[in-house]
């Protein structure tokens, strides 16, 4: 994964995106999420390490041969999520419809502890309900509500490939959950889903 708190990284991303607006205008929501495989291959450095909130709840990582117990990055994306949009702003002070795509997914679902994502941002929150056991479907509606209070902007990006059924190898029904889980989404600031 890249240094989040590399300032070369912030200024190769957006040089990247102005070439990819330049290409296509009506690019609306340049991303900066994670790549995959979330929980391993994170920036160690001390910079980044430094806006880690330790308080935060736990998350296992996975390193060559060994893995470790340490805590959500959410913060530490949100600092880098917030450096980059404050950056696209102030070279696009007009275009109000290019948000910045921010991403709550692996070591950063959950809700940020300490300050909240800039206007200019738009966060696709990944996640597997209905398509997961009752605790998980509720933690993750609660993590859902909690992100909601710190981001202007938000929509649904269901991880449903690999839960509904992917997992067990079997059919997967909950069309009932599925109907209240939209019905949830609409009614706590939800703007869209992206259903890949």
């Amino acid at each position: 994964k890249l240094c989040k708190s590399n300032p070369a990284v912030w200024q190769q991303w957006l040089t990247d995106v102005l070439a990819d607006l330049e290409s296509n205008p009506n690019l609306n929501y340049p991303s900066a999420g994670a790549s995959d495989n979330h929980n391993s291959g994170v920036c160690v450095c001390l910079n980044c390490k430094a806006w880690d909130r330790l308080d935060a709840e736990p998350f296992t990582f996975n390193w060559k041969g060994k893995q470790e117990e340490y805590v959500h990055l959410t913060d530490r994306y949100v600092t880098f999520w917030n450096h980059l949009a404050k950056m696209l702003q102030e070279k696009l002070p007009g275009r109000d419809d290019v948000l910045l795509q921010a991403m709550a997914y692996g070591p950063s679902t959950t809700p940020p502890l300490g300050e909240g994502l800039a206007q200019n941002t738009m966060l696709a929150f990944v996640s597997s309900f209905p398509f997961a056991t009752p605790d998980s479907r509720q933690t993750n509606k609660d993590r859902w509500q909690g992100w909601s209070k710190k981001a202007p902007n938000m929509f649904y990006r269901p991880n449903w490939w690999y839960f509904g059924g992917g997992v067990w190898c079997i059919p997967e029904i909950a069309l009932q959950d599925l109907a209240d889980d939209f019905h949830f989404l609409g009614q706590n600031s939800c703007m869209g889903l992206f259903v890949d």
